[in-house]
This record gives structure tokens, C-alpha cells and sequence, in this order.
């Protein structure tokens, strides 16, 4: 199945956010709270054990900044 939006247009148009002042690189590292509130509710769905939501990650920054998990 083919992605919804195309990765590189994406993170170019958080680029030209970022230049114009609209939202900061600290900004895009925290999960909005309406994203926050899906995953709460998803949380508590019977549903929830058969699709995973993906978690969020600030597209501009590196996987070495981001850092990993182990």
C-alpha cells in the first residue's frame, strides 16, 4: 500500500514552518495534545492489541539525535 503523503514533501513543509517562525524545532519533538488524547483513548479500545498507532517522532531530526530506545 502506497504512504498517504510522500515523506520528502513532508519534512519540507516542516522546514519552511520552521524558517517562517510558525513552530520551533521544540515544537515538533512533543506529540500534539489532540494526538495525545487518540492514543489515550485508543489506549482503552478492545481493538487496540490488533493495530498498533505508530509513535510519534519529530521528522526533522536525525535517528542520531533522536537517539534509540535500547
Amino acid at each position: 500500500m502506497n504512504e498517504a503523503f510522500d515523506l520528502t514533501s513532508v519534512r519540507r513543509t516542516l522546514q519552511r514552518g520552521l524558517a517562517s517562525g510558525l513552530w520551533t524545532m521544540e515544537n515538533l519533538d512533543e506529540e500534539s495534545p489532540s494526538a495525545a488524547l487518540n492514543r489515550r483513548c485508543w489506549a482503552k479500545h478492545p481493538m487496540n492489541k490488533a493495530f498498533k498507532i505508530k509513535p510519534h517522532v519529530n521528522l526533522l531530526r536525525t535517528e542520531d539525535e533522536q537517539g534509540t530506545a535500547d
